[in-house]
């Protein structure tokens, strides 16, 4: 038996005639209600090989523990959905909290987000995480030439904007606006959740 809200997370494509935006939107939704939080690990860029591992990892091991957690909600019911909004809502006012602190704290915005992916995928299991590297690690193997390294660039030179943006504020007020424009979760729960 495979429950609606499971199918929706295994299948998103197959449920829209339009299918795309919506479905991205969908998990996201979900993907905030059903994974808490973490305090952010300390990262630096460049990454080290066993943060970048972590951090490619982390995407899938997360949304391969979703569709477990996602099991237990049955969306035809109220009472699930209501619980699930709540979530939503607890869990989007913890990050921002989180990412908050970090950038007060000295961390850029993409630290901070690298540094959560990271501590919610080492609250997998051991199973599950050590999965999920194999599979990060073989992608990482069938990239083109050259692909890695500018993605290392590319994340090192969106962190020093960052730097440099943050070095030229000089209160945390400044600081908490920085983020509050760069973090902008969904105010509209997916559909589903309604």
């Amino acid at each position: 038996f495979v429950s609606p809200l499971e199918a929706r997370i295994k299948y998103p494509r197959k449920e829209h005639e339009n299918a795309g935006e919506h479905a991205d939107r969908r998990n996201a939704g979900l993907f905030m209600a059903l994974v808490e939080p973490q305090a952010p690990v300390d990262v630096t860029f460049p990454l080290s090989v066993e943060n970048e591992i972590q951090f490619l990892a982390s995407r899938d091991g997360l949304l391969a523990g979703l569709e477990t957690k996602a099991a237990y909600y049955d969306l035809r019911q109220q009472h699930h959905k209501d619980s699930l909004r709540e979530k939503t809502a607890r869990n989007t006012d913890r990050m921002l909290e989180l990412l908050m602190a970090a950038v007060k704290g000295g961390k850029t915005l993409q630290e901070a987000r690298v540094g959560i992916a990271i501590a919610q995928f080492k609250a997998l299991g051991e199973a599950e995480q050590q999965a999920a590297e194999e599979r990060a690690r073989r992608k990482l193997q069938n990239m083109p030439a050259g692909q890695r390294e500018r993605m290392r660039e590319r994340m090192a030179e969106m962190n020093h904007k960052e730097q440099v943006e943050l070095a030229a504020a000089s209160s945390d007020a400044e600081k908490e606006a920085f983020v509050r424009d760069r973090y902008k979760p969904s105010s509209h729960p997916p559909h589903e959740l309604k």
